[in-house]
């Protein structure tokens, strides 16, 4: 069990990289070309897309063999990405707590609440969709 959530920790390292990359890909080519309010869900759907993918091509090295531990790779991952979010986001780049939550607000067009979904389905889907579990 140790092996497993070791090699889950490993790829949310992959998927923190994607992440920055993510923003950076937001920040300087998304907001130019369309705006700030159409590339927030852009980049939502586009991380969203990369974390299932990645989790499609690392699934055999995770080592997944069952439902349950799919989903506590996702809820790893999920718990992982929180975390990061509100405590370097607070206390390392000294965002306000209300600026951090903003990110849940769906109704400003940031999709952030479905890359959360996508972080703690994907190991699950990408297990349904291998045919591995």
């Amino acid at each position: 069990m140790s092996s497993l959530i070791v090699r889950a920790g490993a790829v949310w390292l992959l998927l923190a990289v994607l992440a920055i990359i993510n923003g950076v890909i937001r920040e300087k080519l998304f907001v130019p070309l369309f705006g700030e309010q159409p590339a927030l869900p852009l980049s939502g759907i586009l991380l969203s897309a990369l974390i299932l993918v990645s989790a499609l091509i690392v699934f055999r090295f995770l080592g997944i063999s069952s439902s349950a531990q799919a989903w506590l790779i996702g809820g790893i991952w999920l718990l992982f990405t929180v975390a990061f979010e509100f405590l370097f986001g607070h206390f390392v780049a000294g965002e306000s707590w209300s600026k951090l939550f903003e990110a849940y607000n769906v109704s400003k067009a940031n999709l952030w609440v479905l890359v959360l979904i996508a972080t703690v389905s994907s190991p699950y889907v990408a297990g349904k969709l291998r045919g591995f579990i």
